[in-house]
């Protein structure tokens, strides 16, 4: 993979996205640091937060992974995901090996991210979709 791409995959992905309802927020931040992307999800409420996990995007072996932290899933473990088809259009994980979801899927648009999970459940096709946009920088 060349440098565009990893200059596409920065661009893509760097910035705070999210999506609210009238009782939720999630929040997804990513940052560029020392040749892999940080990044956090949050789902939290006017006051408190509900759920965190810590996600990374990093190249290992040549190959393009997202590994997904929870603190209280997988004894605390990365689960990671790795990138198939490495170009520009959507960004496609997998980790057929893993409980759910078994696939996690980013397509952006201009100020829009698009993710899907998806797998089988307990013997059953299940999938889940959420659409954010991109935060603007707020000032105090």
């Amino acid at each position: 993979m060349s440098r565009d791409f990893q200059f596409q995959l920065r661009s893509d992905f760097i910035g705070t996205w999210m999506s609210e309802t009238e009782d939720m927020v999630y929040e997804e931040s990513w940052s560029w640091n020392d040749s892999l992307l940080n990044g956090q999800g949050l789902i939290y409420n006017n006051t408190d937060t509900l759920f965190t996990e810590k996600l990374q995007i990093v190249k290992k072996l040549g190959h393009w992974y997202y590994g997904a932290t929870i603190a209280n899933q997988n004894d605390g473990k990365t689960v990671r995901f790795k990138l198939e088809k490495p170009c520009t259009g959507p960004y496609i994980f997998q980790n057929k090996k893993h409980d759910f979801p078994q696939t996690i899927s980013y397509t952006f648009g201009v100020d829009s991210a698009f993710i899907r999970i998806e797998g089988i459940e307990n013997g059953v096709f299940k999938s889940d979709d959420l659409r954010l946009v991109k935060a603007t920088m707020r000032v105090p």
